[in-house]
């Protein structure tokens, strides 16, 4: 419960960051396919999803013709499809089958990064990797797996997977990133809380990581983000065709950028949604550049540690316990308050400035308000007891009085020849 307490106001402090200035990336691009895409391919060229190769195979024409820095596909190319004439390719005097063109054009671009997902097996896991004509022919493959928190929200990635058969398979936007700074990750240093990377010119980058590998993405960028460059897939398509017809004349918008090819599709065959901390429902193909802009720009979300955040615990209660201890309730109320919202506002600051996170829940909602809650209880049943041992000494010393006034004090009294009872003289009989 207290975990994922603390996540809503880690899902909270992102959405205060978003809205503040945040670092983002000048190269990061996108080309979506969408409902719009879906319909056009459809109608103007007779294919429906999942659309042949050849047609992946021409947006990557495009885009590396304008000079893209690097293309990323978030969809999988797992299995090959038949050949047919339908789909052939025909460049020159050759004519390619739809897979072969898609093939030929990842080996010429040089710069594509292919998807691979993580599938679990109970315990076991193993990688779903592209075909192997695809895989062999692109620069990269990276995965694109999405590791929600138990909530259902997508907060981590996992930096990397290690296959037994084809080694590291690194996180996408990693791979992009590498790219765009000429990092070669195969020299990346490996240390129990992070990840070194060094590339070209002194760049280096640390990737601060949790014991499971994981680190948590700093969602500063949305699916619709202005800042990102963005085209749909047909477009892309109609300016290949335009330029296979000689035209010369196409801006190079794509030069230099880092591409990222997803999908923002309904179908349940191309729909890939879920929850982030920017929103309940967004489309996932985002993580990837918001991780490409954490490498691009050093910008990492760094939780505290948990000695930092026992120590903490430890001082909010403590204050809250000597303010509760020497103030007055009301005052000592007051001032724990101040104290906790002194606390909060420290913590989102560091966050929006730093990307720091320092816990919320545990400090200042356990250790100070438990704490003062069970002071001021200490000190109201106390000063209840001291009133009841004054009542109680009270009614003692009444009990030994009343004792000390018996037969004996009687007896003085007569002597003295008082009355006893109400202070009136005493009665005689031959009075009456």
């Amino acid at each position: 419960m207290f975990q994922r307490l603390e996540w809503m106001t880690y899902d909270w402090r992102i959405r205060r960051a978003v809205s503040s200035a945040s670092k983002v990336a000048t190269n990061l691009a996108v080309v979506f396919i969408d409902d719009d895409s879906l319909k056009a391919i459809n109608d103007n060229f007779q294919f429906s999803w999942p659309w042949p190769r050849q047609l992946h195979g021409r947006l990557i024409g495009e885009l590396s013709a304008q000079g893209a820095k690097a293309i990323g596909f978030d969809i999988l190319f797992r299995e090959l499809h038949l050949p047919s004439p339908e789909t052939a390719v025909t460049v020159g005097e050759q004519t390619f089958n739809s897979d072969d063109f898609f093939a030929w054009q990842l080996r010429k671009a040089g710069n594509v990064v292919l998807a691979a997902m993580e599938e679990r097996l109970g315990s076991r896991w193993r990688v779903l990797l592209p075909a192997d004509k695809f895989r062999t022919n692109s620069w990269r493959v990276g995965h694109i797996t999405s590791d929600v928190d138990s909530d259902g929200v997508l907060r981590r990635a996992k930096a990397y997977y290690d296959d037994p058969v084809h080694g590291r398979i690194w996180h996408m936007g990693i791979v992009l990133a590498a790219r765009a700074l000429n990092v070669d990750l195969s020299k990346a240093v490996m240390l129990p809380d992070r990840i070194l990377l060094q590339g070209e010119g002194g760049i280096h980058r640390t990737i601060p990581v949790d014991r499971s590998g994981y680190f948590y993405i700093d969602w500063c960028l949305a699916w619709n983000d202005r800042r990102i460059l963005r085209d749909n897939f047909e477009s892309i398509l109609q300016k290949d065709i335009a330029r296979d017809s000689g035209k010369t004349n196409i801006p190079p918008v794509w030069r230099n950028r880092i591409v990222v090819v997803g999908s923002l599709g309904s179908g349940n065959n191309i729909s890939d949604i879920g929850s982030t901390p920017l929103s309940k429902q967004t489309y996932l193909v985002s993580k990837h550049w918001n991780v490409a802009n954490s490498v691009i720009t050093g910008q990492f979300v760094r939780r505290s540690a948990y000695l930092t955040e026992l120590l903490l615990i430890l001082l909010m209660g403590t204050i809250s316990a000597l303010l509760s201890w020497k103030l007055r309730a009301v005052l000592s109320s007051l001032s724990v308050i101040l104290a906790m919202v002194l606390y909060a506002a420290v913590s989102v600051f560091l966050f929006i400035q730093y990307r720091y996170w320092l816990p919320i829940i545990l400090p200042v909602g356990c250790a100070s308000i438990m704490t003062h809650v069970c002071m001021v209880t200490y000190r109201v049943v106390g000063a209840a007891a001291d009133k009841i041992g004054l009542l109680e000494s009270r009614f003692t010393e009444c009990c030994h009085r009343t004792v000390e006034s018996g037969p004996d004090f009687a007896r003085r009294r007569a002597a003295q020849g008082d009355d006893l009872f109400c202070g009136h003289s005493r009665v005689h009989p031959d009075d009456r």
